[in-house]
């Protein structure tokens, strides 16, 4: 039998739909933490991770910083008591965070993100764009001497480059 991975199955959906819905100059990035047991868990605390960081790091304009937990979402048919409780370190990590004028959230679902998002004021795609349509808008911009922005197509997002053989 499979072992569920609701919080982690979660999370993986929202980067890769935010992987074509937030527009550049917008960025996020996953903090890589937990799981792998407590060899890699005791490699990342010496590499410097810390406990109760959120799960998704937001940054844009205009200093911009934003944080979102995503919790695994509820089984159906259940309000299960504790899912969506941040973890004491957590909390100081929110508090922290909003002391220093970042944005929070916590979200169960892509929708919850999506929600947040729009309630810091981050503009959102709709609808995924092809590779075709970026390059046509960004031919566009750049004969009418507008800025383009670096984009890279969908086919390149989270691409791994590889190193030639020696």
């Amino acid at each position: 039998m499979k072992r569920a991975h609701p919080e982690q199955d979660l999370q993986c959906e929202v980067a890769g739909w935010l992987a074509w819905a937030l527009p550049p100059p917008w960025y996020f990035s996953a903090i890589g933490h937990g799981g792998g047991g407590e060899v890699r868990g005791g490699i990342l605390k010496d590499m410097g991770v810390k406990t109760g960081i959120f799960d998704l790091m937001f940054l844009g304009p205009e200093r911009f910083i934003g944080w979102i937990e995503t919790k695994r979402p509820p089984r159906p048919g259940t309000r299960s008591p504790g899912r969506g409780t941040l973890s004491d370190a957590q909390r100081a990590f929110q508090a922290m965070g909003l002391g220093f004028g970042h944005h929070t959230g916590v979200a169960e679902s892509q929708e919850e993100v999506r929600q947040i998002l729009l309630s810091w004021g981050i503009p959102l795609l709709t609808e995924k764009p092809s590779d075709a349509a970026i390059r046509r808008g960004f031919v566009g911009a750049a004969e009418s001497g507008e800025s383009v922005p670096v984009w890279p197509a969908s086919d390149q997002v989270g691409a791994r480059k590889r190193r030639p053989k020696t």
